[in-house]
C-alpha cells in the first residue's frame, strides 16, 4: 500500500500564488482604510498618527469583515429567509459598531470599543442608519458617474472623476460622522 500525498492547494483546487496575491491586496486595502480612519481621527483630535493605532484598526476591520462574511455565507445557505436574516444582522451590527473604529483609533481596546460603541449608538440607531444610508447613497451616485474624456491632445484618456470623488470625499465624511457619534461614547 502506497501513501499518496498532495499539496493542500491541490485538494481545494487553489493555486497558492494567486490566493496569496489576493490576500495581500485585501490586507493592503484594509491597512489603507485603517490609516485613513486613523488620520482623520488624529486630524480632528489634533494628534499624530500612530502605527500602533493603524494596526489596531486594521485588526478590528479584519475581524469585523471575517465575522460579517461568515454571517453572509451562513445566510446564503438558507435561501431567501437566510439572506434576509443575514442582511438584517449586517445592518444591526453596522449601526451598533459605527463609531467603533474611531474609538479603536483613539487607543481603546477592541472589546472596550465595541462595548462603548454599542452604548453610544443606543437610542440613536435610526439617526446613524439614516446618516449611513444618505452618505452611502450619495457615494454610490457619485461613483456611478460615467467616465469623462480627458482634455488631452494626443492621448485618449478616460477619467473616472466620479469614482475618484466618491472615494476621496465620502469616506472622510463618514469618519467625521463616526467621530461625532464616538463623542457620545466619551460623554459617558
Amino acid at each position: 500500500m502506497q501513501l499518496v500525498t498532495r499539496p493542500v492547494g491541490a485538494v481545494f483546487g487553489l493555486r497558492l500564488l494567486p490566493v496569496a496575491g489576493i490576500a495581500a491586496v485585501w490586507l493592503a486595502s484594509l491597512t489603507a482604510t485603517a490609516a485613513a480612519v486613523t488620520a482623520v481621527v488624529a486630524l480632528v483630535d489634533g494628534d499624530s498618527v500612530s502605527p500602533r493605532d493603524v494596526a489596531s484598526v486594521t485588526a478590528y476591520l479584519a475581524g469585523l469583515l471575517a465575522v460579517l462574511s461568515l454571517v453572509a455565507a451562513t445566510g446564503a445557505a438558507f435561501g431567501f429567509v437566510g439572506k434576509l436574516a443575514a442582511f438584517l444582522a449586517f445592518v444591526f451590527v453596522s449601526v451598533r459598531l459605527f463609531p467603533a473604529p474611531v474609538l479603536v483609533a483613539r487607543g481603546a481596546s477592541i472589546r472596550n470599543a465595541v462595548r462603548r460603541s454599542s452604548a453610544a449608538v443606543s437610542g440613536h440607531g435610526v439617526s446613524v442608519l439614516g446618516f449611513s444610508v444618505l452618505v452611502g447613497t450619495f457615494q454610490f451616485w457619485l461613483g456611478s458617474l460615467p467616465l469623462l474624456d480627458a482634455p488631452s491632445t494626443s492621448l485618449s484618456l478616460r477619467v473616472a472623476l466620479g469614482t475618484f470623488l466618491a472615494v476621496a470625499v465620502f469616506p472622510p465624511l463618514a469618519t467625521l460622522g463616526a467621530v461625532r457619534v464616538a463623542a457620545l461614547a466619551s460623554d459617558e
